[in-house]
């Protein structure tokens, strides 16, 4: 008994999560639905991780190969927050790369 009751929960469950997805997306097929998701929140993220490395552009007025060589060059080196944003900014740019493959797959 205690079996189909949690059978029965977690069938309810899944319900309230397709009339979730229905509601957000307009799609009736659960698994349509959770791609149109998917899709959904990878071009949000690469839209996010795009605005932050373009902020980071125009802060430095280069781009992030440009900052790397013109750092390079700086008598002093960087300074410890500069590096920081540095190493942050290239992860920027690998994130973006990272989301962008997974984009272009087949869900």
């Amino acid at each position: 008994m205690q079996q189909i009751n949690t059978m029965e929960k977690k069938i309810s469950e899944l319900a309230d999560i397709q009339k979730v997805f229905e509601k957000i997306t307009g799609e009736n097929d659960i698994n349509k639905a959770f791609q149109e998701l998917i899709k959904d929140y990878f071009k949000a993220k690469i839209f996010q991780l795009k605005i932050q490395i373009t902020q980071l552009e125009t802060k430095w007025r280069l781009t992030y190969e440009e900052f790397e060589k013109e750092s390079a060059s700086w008598e002093n080196g960087m300074t410890y927050e500069i590096e920081q944003e540095y190493y942050h900014w290239g992860e920027l740019l690998t994130e973006l790369e990272h989301f962008i493959k997974l984009s272009l797959r087949p869900i």
